[in-house]
């Protein structure tokens, strides 16, 4: 699980993650367009991860980033 997409398609939805995180669902599915997601939000999406059970952590979020662990 180490690219964005993989980790935003976790959730049953766009419009799940946005709500999740009080975000607008046309910036989730920008953030899946380009394979990204930016830093800010990084804790509060491995907090609702797990909220949900999935298995998101800072270390996927790098990897996904391409930055050394």
């Amino acid at each position: 699980m180490h690219t964005f997409n993989r980790i935003i398609t976790k959730w049953p939805s766009y419009q799940s993650l946005a709500d999740d995180l009080g975000q607008p669902v046309d910036t989730v599915r920008k953030w899946n367009k380009r394979n990204s997601i930016p830093a800010g939000v990084w804790m509060d999406l491995v907090s609702v991860a797990s909220r949900r059970g999935f298995d998101v952590t800072l270390e996927d979020l790098c990897r996904a980033l391409k930055v050394p662990v």
